[in-house]
């Protein structure tokens, strides 16, 4: 894995290809971070995020999979 990627879920979400979206989306919901694909919908457009820090934390593991560098949470999912 590479280094730590500080930007945040919207930011790294809009530079993946149309499948790794729909893959992250798969992975997010089959892992149970979320129930529906409108949820990450709404992650990926800066609408609502995560309540709860668990699932951020949960959600950054799996996106760190993803995009093969290291992810926080509190940078995925940055206090509004």
């Amino acid at each position: 894995m590479q280094g730590i990627n500080t930007e945040s879920f919207p930011k790294i979400w809009a530079g993946l290809t149309e499948g790794q979206q729909y893959s992250l989306g798969t992975a997010l919901i089959s892992e149970k971070c979320t129930t529906t694909r409108q949820t990450v919908w709404n992650w990926a457009n800066g609408k609502t995020q995560p309540t709860s820090q668990d699932t951020k934390i949960h959600v950054a593991k799996i996106v760190s999979k993803v995009v093969g560098s290291r992810v926080l949470p509190h940078t995925l999912f940055p206090a509004k």
